[in-house]
């Protein structure tokens, strides 16, 4: 039976009954669960160690605890999520879906046709909300690892960041070919990549990304791909979640032990 999980900012400090470095938010949320005296909880350091705990006293203000015992951390594929700004909720569906499926940092791209429009000092705000959902859904979801949620940038930075990947795959409708003159597919351009290989995936917003920002991209190196997801047409927050999952179990995720 699993246990529910808390991030605290730091590690767990050294002691027998120690207080938990929790923030004010998740104090609320402890206390909103009705975590008990002599309950147990993981008290995860978000990326680094997880631990056991149980609870010794808890209030509004502080929550103390005992170590039972380091918990292991999970091992998923390196791969990030570079997720063209959508409209209303679809944005927050798409960080919460591919959180869950265990994503490790998402890149919000600002397209050149993205319908939302985002003043330079939005950003940070939308960046906050959406750091909070993926909070939300790696609680929900049991991950001992808290993903990445960057604020919402540019192409210029989505290259400059894509050129030091080992392999990045577009989705996009006019994909590479096989030697058999098929659609390259994900597996196709995942071949010779593995659960440790630094992996980007570029899903555009809700009416594409443009040729001008393929070639962009495409234009960093041979390890640059571009594939089909099928012949159906998926909008934008299914395309991301699809193709996120075909990535995650391609490279060895999602019960795959290659």
């Amino acid at each position: 039976m699993s246990i529910p999980r808390f991030f605290m900012e730091g590690e767990l400090p050294e002691g027998d009954i120690v207080t938990l470095p929790f923030s004010d938010k998740e104090l609320h949320h402890l206390v909103v669960r009705r975590i008990k005296e002599g309950e147990h909880i993981a008290a995860v350091a978000a990326g680094v160690k997880c631990w056991e705990v149980e609870v010794i006293t808890i209030d509004e203000f502080e929550v103390t605890g005992r170590c039972i015992r380091e918990m292991p951390l999970e091992k998923l594929p390196d791969l990030t999520l570079v997720q063209g700004v959508s409209k209303g909720d679809r944005m927050g569906q798409t960080i919460r879906q591919t959180t869950e499926l265990g994503i490790g940092r998402i890149i919000p791209f600002l397209s050149a046709r993205t319908v939302v429009r985002l003043a330079v000092d939005e950003r940070g705000r939308k960046g906050e909300r959406w750091r909070r959902i993926a909070l939300s859904a790696a609680k929900q979801s049991g991950r001992n690892i808290l993903p990445v949620v960057d604020d919402p940038t540019g192409l210029e930075d989505i290259c400059r960041e894509l050129a030091e990947y080992d392999r990045v795959v577009i989705a996009w409708e006019e994909a590479d070919k096989r030697a058999d003159g098929m659609p390259l597919s994900v597996g196709d351009a995942l071949e010779g990549c593995d659960i440790d290989s630094h992996v980007a995936l570029v899903i555009g917003p809700e009416g594409g990304l443009t040729a001008e920002e393929v070639e962009a991209i495409k234009a960093l190196g041979s390890f640059v791909k571009i594939v089909s997801l099928g012949e159906l047409i998926l909008r934008t927050e299914t395309a991301g979640t699809v193709a996120t999952a075909l990535c995650m179990y391609t490279l060895g995720g999602l019960g795959n032990h290659k």
